[in-house]
């Protein structure tokens, strides 16, 4: 029975009386039911890479979207109009079809094959590559530098919101060429006084000059609170391809033949460095001093034996995977939730894009040929 006239100790409180052991005794019980914890409200800011079309963007940011409401996070996707790689593939088939015949490759196939990229790369630069990627640059850094750029609305309204309400969270998310969007954006909300919460690249495809003018200032002051780089071990990048036309990943390309300083044997043998490629960080004492203390957190994929949801899980191996591995993306909201437990049980399935078809047509390529003649 409720007894109204009982003043109670706290709002949330209820008031019961029930009847005691002995006749005609009652016992008086309050009940204050646990507190739920308050709605977070994190803001995740993610960026796609330059080899994505814009319905397929849409697609991964879709796929995205359910799992990380469900888990109290907001993203927000730029979709910014590259397809980098459908120009990536047209350049390098024309600068295949102008290279002179090698004729038969044998037993020195990987030897012929890098050969093959040496001449790729000079041609690949000549007939567009690095225009193309200096116009995609351009428009990245532009959405936040232009007053009435994209990404510079979208961060005004941010600052407003994290100024009225500063328990609001940002996040940062990009992948490849994306991190390039994100440089400046991360710059702006640190000078507007934004924290960022988390910040994570996927194989970033910024060069270590800009790294170093942008992310890496904003990290050392505490401005971007946690820092992961996520990154292909160098087998695995050479392992991979571009368009089955250049047998490298897509940074090695961008570093070599596309970038500001392209490669010059001898004098330049690696290109312009870029913090997607491990190497380039292990040269670059600077970047380099971020992880040996500490400071941030790096992650070599592929990895194995780690649970669904552990922060240093990554099962990618080509440059391509990144933005729908599963262990990759689950790791990545780990370190937004801040806990790997809450993260190992969140339900996402990704569509069959590019990256899985291009996998699956590799393990047929690998596949033993049994045929007795040919």
């Amino acid at each position: 029975m409720l007894k109204a006239n009982v003043p109670k100790l706290d709002p949330r409180e209820e008031h019961f009386w029930v009847a005691g052991p002995r006749a005609g005794m009652q016992l008086f019980l309050r009940r204050l039911s646990p507190a739920q914890p308050a709605p977070k409200d994190r803001i995740v800011l993610y960026a796609h890479g330059g080899l994505v079309k814009q319905d397929d963007a849409l697609q991964r940011a879709n796929e995205y979207r359910d799992a990380m409401l469900a888990k109290e996070c907001y993203p927000l996707a730029f979709i910014w109009h590259t397809d980098f790689w459908t120009t990536v593939k047209e350049i390098l088939s024309d600068a295949t079809s102008q290279r002179r015949p090698e004729g038969f490759i044998d037993s020195a196939k990987d030897f012929m094959l890098d050969r093959l990229d040496d001449m790729l790369e000079p041609l690949a630069r000549a007939i567009g590559g690095r225009d193309v990627w200096g116009k995609m640059k351009e428009k990245a850094v532009g959405a936040t530098q232009r007053s009435d750029g994209g990404a510079r609305l979208v961060a005004d309204e941010l600052v407003a919101l994290v100024k009225a309400d500063p328990s609001v969270e940002i996040h940062v998310a990009a992948h490849s060429a994306g991190s390039i969007l994100h440089a400046p954006l991360v710059q702006y909300l640190a000078s507007q006084g934004v924290r960022i919460k988390t910040c994570t690249l996927w194989a970033p495809a910024i060069t270590n000059t800009l790294f170093r003018a942008t992310y890496l200032p904003l990290i050392k002051s505490g401005a971007i609170a946690k820092f992961a780089l996520f990154q292909l071990d160098d087998k695995t990048e050479q392992d991979d391809d571009c368009a089955g036309f250049y047998h490298k990943s897509l940074l090695y390309l961008v570093a070599r033949s596309f970038e500001e300083h392209p490669r010059i044997p001898l004098a330049r043998p690696e290109g312009e460095p870029i913090v997607g490629m491990r190497k380039f960080v292990d040269g670059d004492p600077a970047i380099r001093a971020i992880f040996s203390s500490g400071l941030a957190d790096r992650v070599i994929a592929p990895t194995s034996g780690l649970k669904p949801g552990d922060p240093g899980a990554s099962e990618a191996k080509q440059h391509a995977d990144f933005d729908d591995d599963l262990p990759t993306v689950l790791a990545t909201l780990a370190r937004i939730l801040g806990s790997a437990r809450a993260a190992s049980d969140t339900p996402i399935v990704f569509a069959s894009g590019a990256s899985k078809k291009r996998e699956t047509r590799r393990k047929i390529d690998k596949m033993q040929d049994f045929a007795a003649t040919r």
